[in-house]
């Protein structure tokens, strides 16, 4: 786990809500404190959809947030910034998949819940934080420290500025 302070929070915030650099992750939840509360649970409703929109979907839990961003922005723009953001982010089964075996560690992609990456926003600041959920105890943190190393290239790669 690792927890980083984003330095440039417009340019985060112009990569997050109006390119395509966070699309891929899915949503757990989303958390908005403005004049009033907002609380978006990302866990897609496949009861709602008919079998084909199913397909679509595969191994996806939660929505995408490519499909999701527009409907938070709109929540939040406007004159006053929301008082508190939290985005909780999970990694694609595809993508975790990759991580545990990319890793070189004992762990199985059965043996990871997840990778999850949080974003924290309040009058501190910006945060993001990341953790992984395992299925079992384990003093290896291969895998944890593989993933936290491919976030810190992710927003390398996309310029965006993180200090400790």
């Amino acid at each position: 786990m690792i927890a980083r302070q984003v330095e440039d929070i417009k340019n985060f915030m112009n990569k997050l809500f109006k390119e395509v650099t966070f699309d891929e992750f899915e949503v757990i939840s989303v958390e908005l404190q403005q004049g009033i509360g907002y609380t978006i649970d990302g866990e897609l409703q496949l009861r709602f959809y008919d079998n084909l929109e199913k397909e679509l979907f595969a191994d996806q839990k939660y929505i995408k947030w490519s499909e999701l961003k527009g409907t938070v922005f709109s929540i939040i723009k406007g004159n006053k910034t929301p008082s508190t953001m939290k985005i909780v982010f999970v990694v694609s089964q595809k993508s975790k998949l990759n991580l545990v075996n990319k890793s070189s560690s004992s762990y199985q992609p059965e043996d990871v819940n997840g990778f999850y990456l949080n974003i924290i926003f309040d009058s501190t600041g910006l945060k993001i934080v990341t953790g992984i959920n395992y299925k079992l105890f384990s003093l290896d943190k291969s895998v944890e420290n593989y993933y936290d190393d491919s976030i810190l290239r992710f927003f390398s790669k996309n310029d965006i500025l993180i200090t400790s």
